[in-house]
């Protein structure tokens, strides 16, 4: 029925009907929200027009894995400081407000501790000794975004655990999940801690750290219900 139809006519149905495939209402959305997304997207786009549907989509499906393990290889991270007569502890970086003690860190680590990215967690923690004025003396890791800990994660934190042993380091957890709770039992690293090193809240473990570090250290607000530092 569309032999006797001319090429350029068949090509404007075609266009016609593909046009409604191309949302640049959406690509305008994810370059504004999310740059790498749009990335994703631009590739999808130009491996599609010139290397043909499946290898085009198989392109841009590729490119979506890297950019999730390189994710999951630098997540996010923050140190957290206490707000002004709270008890609330928040990322100094966006609270300039948040009070830090000095030798004192609370550091919170946003995504499960695996394979992926433990040599970032280990680069981690030395960055944050190595840039701690007047040296690390005490470290609350705040774990509440921390859902899961494989084999190679669990090895980390026991280095970890030994390290810091060896140098005289005070390390305390605070917010850990009952799964994470759990293999750190099975891997035996919540008995060699003891249940004093690991508290509900930041507030807590920064109490705890600060007893174990100075007993009877100053500046800090022993009232219930403040949980601030007191200038």
């Amino acid at each position: 029925m569309l032999q006797t139809l001319p090429k350029a006519v068949l090509a404007g149905v075609v266009v016609f009907a593909v046009a409604g495939l191309v949302d640049v209402a959406e690509a305008r959305r994810l370059w504004s929200v999310r740059r790498s997304d749009f990335a994703v997207l631009a590739l999808a786009f130009a491996g599609t027009l010139t290397l043909g549907v499946e290898l085009g989509l198989a392109v841009s499906v590729a490119a979506s894995l890297v950019l999730v393990v390189r994710q999951a290889s630098y997540p996010h991270t923050a140190v957290l400081g206490c707000l002004p007569g709270s008890t609330v502890y928040r990322n100094v970086e966006r609270f300039p407000e948040a009070r830090t003690r000095p030798g004192l860190v609370v550091l919170r680590f946003d995504a499960p501790i695996f394979f992926v990215n433990v040599e970032f967690f280990r680069d981690r923690i030395r960055k944050v000794e190595r840039t701690t004025p007047g040296g690390l003396r005490a470290l609350v890791l705040d774990a509440s975004a921390i859902s899961d800990v494989d084999a190679s994660g669990a090895a980390a934190l026991s280095d970890l655990v030994d390290d810091y042993a060896a140098r005289g380091i005070h390390l305390q957890l605070a917010q850990v999940k009952g799964p994470v709770l759990d293999m750190l039992r099975r891997c035996g690293l919540y008995d060699r801690l003891g249940p004093d090193r690991f508290s509900f809240t930041d507030d807590e473990g920064v109490r705890r750290a600060t007893a174990a570090i100075e007993p009877a250290g100053p500046g800090l607000d022993r009232h219930a219900g403040t949980g601030g530092w007191v200038d």
